[in-house]
């Protein structure tokens, strides 16, 4: 046919695999180019690449500058550093207690501190607690200082402390706060925030949440800076159910309806004081009530069939007239608005001192007329004389650390003596110290086994509770040749015209020897320092003149 004809005409005598056009030779294998228009089309793409890099470059968004990741060197010391001092706290504790709850704890805290020197960290201690790191807030308080930012935060259970990493350095004299959420538990070691029970006279099991913080045991209650020197204010609100009742340091100053039966009551601010000394109880309780010559207000709590027994009422007519004899004595006024007393069950010492709210385990507070003792009477007379006492020597002077604890034991020792003449006239109790105190305590001196009052090393949980020993509460020398008022006299004459507690255990460091005279009736002191690390007892002179 004529087409097919042309067609082979015009394809005649060209490669059957390749055609020409336009100096591009293509093929079925693909598309050829010569060598120079091979370097034209790379040139060609460097040109625009690098085109499109400077467009890109003059025209895009300055880029922000990429901050180096902060690195922390984790704290491991069983002490706090000493870059922060507390200031306030404001507390918030919800114990659930059976039939409510299965003895766990809802918390909240803000503390209110200054930095004192320049850090990024803030070390609290915590132990046995749950922090909510989303709910941690972090703020400036002092007005021109930036809110620091929060960027991580440790538990390390082993120093029971629990830090909070800052992107910033926190600045040397502004104050900041800082906010959490935490769970805990009402524990069973009878320390920390722990719980007891009484068997009502139906057989009934009634739970208490109670607290015993000293030495260092707050912190399993709420984090806290948990050391004695580090005082600052409280602010503290229990919740609790409706038909409980709940006691703290200082009076309540307004109940809040929380729903579901759960009330929130909210005590007043306490006076600055160590973390040890807070104290809280919460759980079904009587009580009865009577007020000093000074107006303070005093009410003994307890197990409500006992209280309406009558048990308390010597526990409480002592701790009134022991409260005014000390006041008298000391010319300090008692500084908080309440000076409370409970007995609880389950207690590991025998009373303790905390402020406005004194603890005692029941054996040492209740008095049965029918069943108790004369040795019993006696007993919690020098109980209550000793908690009392510590409310001027540990409560309102304070040592610095546990080493120098025997300050306070030494001295609430020494007048829990003085205060029985207050409650039992007829009885010379003074006798007593003698045998109870100063003999034992001498007849342990001479052991080998026997320790130095002061402990320079103290520095772990278990050293600090071992220090709460017979040598640091009875290693108190005093010499029957002279009187208690004289004593007492030479002691004044160390703060001027009063007694002055916090000069007085300031001088009464290690083991002092008093060598009193009594010259024309008038009492001077001199007084010798002797090492701190002295263990036995030396011999004491008292020279009566004539």
């Amino acid at each position: 046919m004529s087409s097919t004809s042309h067609l082979n005409e015009m394809y005649d005598g060209v490669d059957e695999n390749a055609v020409e056009f336009n100096s591009m030779t293509f093929s079925k294998r693909g598309c050829y180019l010569s060598t120079v228009q091979l370097a034209v089309v790379i040139l060609l793409s460097i040109v625009l690449v690098t085109a499109t890099g400077l467009i890109v470059g003059l025209t895009a968004p300055e880029c922000e500058q990429i901050e180096p990741v902060p690195t922390f060197a984790p704290w491991t010391d069983a002490r706090l550093p000493d870059t922060l001092v507390p200031i306030h706290y404001e507390v918030e504790l919800q114990p659930f207690i059976p039939p409510y709850g299965n003895f766990t704890i809802d918390g909240r805290v803000k503390i209110y501190f200054k930095c004192v020197r320049a850090t990024s960290q803030i070390v609290l201690h915590a132990d046995e607690i749950d922090v909510y790191r989303t709910s941690i807030v972090l703020e400036a308080v002092t007005a021109a200082a930036a809110a620091p930012i929060y960027f991580s935060s440790v538990n390390d259970s082993t120093n029971t402390l629990f830090t909070v990493n800052l992107q910033d350095e926190l600045i040397a004299g502004n104050e900041y706060s800082v906010f959490m959420k935490f769970s805990g538990s009402v524990n069973s070691h009878l320390h920390g925030f722990y719980r007891s029970s009484y068997k009502t006279p139906a057989g009934d099991t009634e739970w208490i949440a109670t607290t015993q913080f000293e030495a260092t045991y707050a912190r399993r209650a709420f984090p806290c800076f948990d050391e004695p020197h580090l005082k600052a204010k409280f602010s503290v609100t229990i919740v609790r159910k409706r038909n409980h009742t709940s006691v703290a340091n200082t009076p309540i100053v307004r109940s809040t309806d929380r729903g579901d039966d759960w009330m929130a009551d909210e005590t007043e601010e306490t006076v600055v004081m160590s973390s040890y000394l807070l104290a809280f109880v919460v759980g079904k309780f009587s009580y009865i009530e009577t007020k000093t010559v000074h107006g303070t207000r005093i009410r003994a709590y307890g197990v409500p069939h006992k209280i309406e027994a009558g048990q308390a009422d010597f526990a409480l007519e002592a701790s009134k007239t022991v409260l005014e004899g000390f006041e008298h004595l000391f010319k300090v006024p008692y500084p908080m608005g309440k000076a409370d007393l409970i007995g609880i069950p389950d207690f590991s010492a025998g009373a303790m001192e905390n402020w406005g709210l004194v603890i005692y385990r029941e054996e040492y507070m209740l008095y049965d007329k029918d069943l108790s003792t004369a040795r019993d009477k006696r007993i919690i007379t020098y109980i209550v004389g000793h908690e009392l006492a510590h409310q001027w020597f540990g409560n309102l002077v304070t040592c610095d650390w546990w080493s120098h604890i025997w300050l306070n034991e030494g001295f609430a020792t020494y007048y829990e003596y003085h205060a029985t003449n207050y409650v039992e006239l007829q009885h010379d109790y003074w006798e007593q110290f003698l045998v109870n105190d100063l003999h034992s305590i001498l007849d342990k001196d001479s052991y080998t086994s026997a320790h130095p009052l002061v402990f320079p090393s103290l520095v772990t949980r278990a050293e600090v509770d071992n220090a709460f020993d017979s040598f640091t509460y009875s290693k108190v020398f005093m010499n029957r040749a002279l009187s208690l008022p004289d004593f007492h006299a030479a002691l004044c004459s160390l703060s001027g015209k009063r007694l002055c507690c916090r000069r007085c255990m300031a001088f009464w460091i290690g083991m002092l020897i008093l060598l009193l005279t009594r010259l024309c009736l008038q009492v001077s002191i001199v007084g010798k320092r002797w090492k701190i690390s002295l263990i036995r007892l030396p011999t004491a002179r008292c020279c009566m003149g004539a």
